[in-house]
């Protein structure tokens, strides 16, 4: 409501306000306008690139890299505009005269002109920011196919009263192409960019949970094809699989349906940087799109994946096809597995090739002369590919070098002084906070739980207490019914405390199961005869151990736990540094649900 309205009165504010200024004058601001909205759509990726680079993953700063795609057209938007206006007012220093009619007509059409540019950037900068989708901000130009054909799809509907920001997408694509014409046009990446960043907005979350990434977040894999892309398939031949006794149906955004072609995946592993703050990677359908080119180079459509293939439970690495048949379908990763594959799939019709594919908005180019890294004659030899994990192109495992201290069973070895091992979401060496005292940290009202955040605090606030009401203590983290906490004490005087220190601090401290599926650590527990330093970040895993308080063989009394979640149901193998093993455990430690809390 409130960005129908604040567009409805930019439209006409300006309209006014030039059509009483006279034609000359409102022309010289319409020019401006134009010239500066051509100058933010160039600058628009490179800024909003940069500002995802210099946004911190930490406190109030985090903001930045949830608006930047908005921050990264308003402003160079607005900054190009104030000094065009100020080159041309003082260059320009007097009106031209003409008749009235001309004055109030043609102001009035140049001030509508402005005023739905300007309108339209507005709408497309908030429309790209973390913004939930109920929020009286947000506009709503996508909504999920209704009709039997196509159920579940993303299909262009309602939109702003005043469709300003189609109509500023529509006004520089054509620019791009035509006057305005460059090597990469506007209109090449972005055909449909008054939905792009609504569609990713469409999360879990009501558009809550992340909406963009940084481009080193994630990594592309390889593709495949299934189907000949110059012949073509049925789309019920394609859209089927084994999972499933009926085929699916899809249309495109304007509603056209899929009937011929093939499918086009595209295989993306997630890092540990991509996870929402509760642990998990979650993509919608409108968070990864497809742009594709015709064969004569000269339109592009926007595609958003029918179907997502991904791990489907914690203990097992079998994979499952997940389509996007029905609304607000989102997929979340399994477990709490450091790195995260999914290839999607998009239909794509006859003698149309992918130039761009788009993860939370940002942009990977594809060659579309490239040859796929596998091609399926058939829907059947894909699901082959699926049972045997081979279409992901990655086994979501990390290449560890051996060499780690032997230890044996629950992490104990007779004659070495080995860390304990707890799998449990119970604070390790019986450490408790009092509520109340947890500064940083995020805990449960009803629960004894700390979810999120960090603190440091005085060593004496970090204490076993006796005597408290069970309402004031808090002494566990939090854990999802598919994870299982487990926490692993270091000591520089253990029988592995060389390779510890020899380890690269600035590589992460992996756990690893006997499938090699890796865990990076999501927090610790530090404390020491003075400080108490607790961090629990499971959408933020530490990217090294120098994230944790470092060791030292001159202090005493000095303690550094750190802190997994581990899928439910795996065993522990070893614990790792980077790539190099530090500890192999001779019997696994097995992560069951009788150990998952307390």
């Amino acid at each position: 409501m409130i960005l129908n309205l604040a567009a409805i009165a930019i439209v006409g504010g300006l309209t006014y306000l030039w059509m009483t200024r006279g034609f000359f004058s409102a022309f010289l601001n319409m020019v401006c306008v134009i010239a500066a909205g051509a100058i933010a759509f160039a600058l628009w990726e490179p800024v909003s690139y940069f500002l995802l680079d210099k946004a911190p993953t930490r406190g109030l700063g985090v903001m930045l890299g949830d608006a930047a795609w908005g921050i990264g057209l308003a402003i160079p938007f607005a900054i190009a505009l104030a000094l065009l206006r100020g080159v041309v007012d003082g260059v320009i220093r007097a009106n031209a005269v003409t008749d009235s009619t001309t004055d109030y007509v043609g102001g009035g059409v140049c001030g509508l002109v402005s005023g739905i540019i300007t309108a339209g950037v507005v709408a497309l900068s908030i429309g790209s920011m973390r913004i939930g989708t109920e929020s009286p901000l947000a506009a709503a130009p996508l909504s999920y196919s209704a009709d039997v054909s196509g159920r579940g799809s993303l299909v262009r509907a309602g939109g702003l009263w005043v469709p300003v920001d189609r109509i500023t997408a529509g006004i520089y694509g054509t620019l791009s192409e035509t006057t305005l014409a460059s090597g990469e046009p506007l209109a090449k990446w972005y055909p449909d960019l008054d939905v792009a960043g609504p569609s990713a907005r469409m999360n879990f979350g009501k558009g809550k949970a992340r909406n963009t990434l940084k481009p080193t977040d994630f990594k592309i894999l390889g593709s495949y094809v299934v189907g000949d892309p110059a012949r073509g398939e049925k789309a019920s031949e394609l859209l089927s699989d084994a999972w499933s006794n009926t085929a699916q149906s899809y249309v495109y955004l304007d509603k056209e349906p899929f009937t011929q072609g093939y499918l086009y995946g595209a295989v993306v592993e997630f890092l540990p940087g991509a996870k929402e703050k509760g642990g998990q990677v979650t993509v919608g359908q409108g968070q990864v799109r497809l742009v594709a080119q015709d064969a004569e180079g000269e339109k592009t459509i926007t595609v958003h994946p029918a179907a997502v293939v991904s791990q489907g439970q914690s203990a097992s690495i079998a994979l499952g096809r997940w389509r996007f048949d029905s609304d607000d379908i989102q997929i979340a990763s399994v477990g709490g597995v450091s790195n995260v594959p999914m290839a999607f799939e998009f239909p794509l019709p006859v003698g149309y090739r992918p130039i761009g594919l788009y993860v939370k908005n940002v942009r990977y180019e594809i060659d579309p002369a490239a040859t796929p890294s596998m091609a399926f004659g058939s829907a059947s030899e894909r699901d082959n590919a699926i049972a045997t994990r081979e279409i992901l192109m990655s086994d979501s495992t990390i290449p560890i070098d051996g060499g780690g201290l032997l230890v044996g069973a629950g992490g104990r070895d007779t004659g070495n002084q080995i860390p304990g091992v707890t799998v449990n979401n119970v604070f390790a060496k019986g450490k408790t906070l009092q509520r109340g005292t947890e500064q940083g940290l995020r805990a449960r009202e009803k629960e004894p739980t700390i979810y999120d955040g960090e603190a440091k605090l005085a060593a004496a606030l970090l204490q076993r207490r006796g005597g408290l009401e069970k309402t004031l203590v808090i002494n566990k983290f939090e854990v999802t019914p598919d994870t299982v906490i487990v926490q692993l004490e270091l000591s520089l005087d253990a029988a592995y405390g060389p390779m510890l220190e020899a380890s690269d601090k600035q590589q992460p401290p992996r756990l690893v199961d006997t499938n090699g599926t890796t865990y990076d650590a999501v927090g610790f527990i530090y404390f020491d005869d003075s400080l108490g330093h607790v961090r629990y970040t499971p959408g933020r895993p530490l990217t090294g151990l120098i994230e944790a308080p470092s060791l030292s063989r001159s202090k005493t009394n000095q303690s550094l736990i750190l802190v997994f979640r581990v899928s439910l149901g795996v065993s522990v193998q070893s614990f790792a540094i980077g790539s190099q093993e530090i500890i192999r455990f001779e019997t696994p430690i097995a992560c069951t649900q009788s150990q998952r809390n307390s």
